[in-house]
């Protein structure tokens, strides 16, 4: 409704019309029968690149321990960067990961939103504590470096305009699994560089997850 209205009447009347992908130009063309000129999202490369990586839910877990086992130090790190709002997806990761029953990962959720309570509590019922860390807002470079910790980064988001997080991701060379949805193929395009699946396919997610789990060679070709 918003888009509809409000959207339209900004488009239709703005001066110039910049879209950050070619799908979200392809959208204003639709919304508004407006063309726009494309300029893609800039990140600060250097200041990335130089973040050194932190994975806060290891480090709880060997906190725990006097010297962490070998099975706290091998297992796979799945990561989730962005708001948890119900577009993004985030119930189905959950669903995937419940579906996995196995215990060789840990992942960390950086983000808050209307719906982390919930997930939360979806991540209980599902018998997912221990494995699912929920790390709520974070600041830009902490939640970089926790990225960087992952070995896998999954973005399940039912709609894009041009994700930050999986920019970011493909910037830092982790392994991704996305949805195919607004910009996110012009940041991968799902051959030899990650997954790309429909939305709301949790069972797919699950799958692609599995099979990066099981085959550490191709989580860093993907990289």
């Amino acid at each position: 409704c918003y888009d509809h209205v409000f959207g339209w009447i900004v488009l239709r009347f703005a001066n110039r019309v910049i879209a950050n992908s070619n799908a979200s130009a392809a959208f204003v063309k639709k919304l508004s029968g407006r063309d726009a000129a494309v300029i893609y999202r800039g990140v600060e490369t250097e200041k990335i690149l130089a973040i050194p990586p932190i994975s806060p839910s290891v480090i709880a877990s060997e906190a725990r321990q006097s010297s962490p086992s070998e099975n706290t130090k091998h297992k796979t790190i799945i990561g989730f960067v962005g708001r948890l709002i119900d577009g993004k997806g985030v119930t189905d990761l959950l669903t995937a990961l419940e579906s996995l029953d196995r215990d060789d990962f840990v992942c960390d959720i950086v983000g808050d939103g209307p719906e982390r309570m919930r997930l939360e509590s979806m991540a209980k019922r599902e018998r997912l504590e221990g494995r699912v860390h929920f790390h709520g807002h974070q600041d830009h470079d902490r939640a970089i470096a926790i990225m960087k910790s992952c070995d896998i980064v999954v973005n399940p988001s039912y709609g894009e305009g041009l994700p930050t997080s999986v920019t970011e991701a493909a910037l830092v060379g982790k392994a991704i699994i996305a949805t195919a949805v607004g910009g996110t193929p012009e940041i991968i395009t799902g051959h030899e560089d990650g997954f790309l699946i429909p939305p709301k396919d949790s069972r797919t997610l699950a799958e692609k997850i599995g099979y990066l789990l099981d085959h550490p060679d191709e989580r860093e070709r993907f990289g």
